[in-house]
């Protein structure tokens, strides 16, 4: 009876340990391939933003998915969740020309969502390991799409870039009128 008990503890702590270290494996995982980033703004606020930035870019939005919205429809609860699925099908033929898998990837979504302490979170998956997954030669797609996510995600040092180049703009026109 005794050593039941032990056997007992014995796999309940080895399998407490291995979901404990597969949940810490999973987040080293996300953290590797996705990059995760606050939003300065309210959930509609960081939406409106991300696409009015991609807009700016002339980059096609092909898709938003309301998943809060759909999950409503289902009568289930879920808190403000959107993807957005957008890009350029220029530079996508680009990548598909050196590696057709990475069409897999494409169209680039983004994901927003607010978490279960309010906070707005922004997903997307990190490009620039795609030279290595697809064997991607031309670097500098990878390097531009992942500029253009930082540019689109409302975060504290793309405002303020954002502030520069405004106050940069409002500047030169003052200057012109003299």
């Amino acid at each position: 009876m005794t050593q039941k008990i032990l056997i007992s503890l014995v796999l309940m702590l080895c399998f407490g340990l291995t979901f404990s270290n597969q949940k810490s494996e999973t987040k080293k995982r996300f953290e590797k391939v996705y990059i995760q980033k606050q939003s300065l703004f309210d959930f509609e606020k960081t939406v409106e933003t991300i696409k009015n930035r991609l807009a700016e870019k002339k980059v096609t939005i092909f898709s938003t998915v309301d998943h809060k919205k759909n999950a409503n429809g289902v009568q289930l609860k879920l808190r403000p969740t959107t993807v957005i699925i957008f890009g350029n099908p220029k530079v996508g033929t680009l990548l598909m020309q050196e590696d057709q898998k990475v069409s897999f990837e494409l169209p680039l979504k983004i994901s927003i969502y607010e978490d279960e302490k309010g906070k707005v979170q922004v997903v997307y998956y990190d490009v620039r390991l795609w030279g290595k997954k697809f064997n991607i030669k031309n670097i500098e797609i990878l390097e531009n799409i992942s500029k253009l996510y930082d540019y689109i995600v409302p975060v504290e040092n793309n405002m303020n870039n954002m502030k520069m180049n405004d106050m940069k703009k409002d500047n030169m026109k003052n200057m012109n009128k003299k």
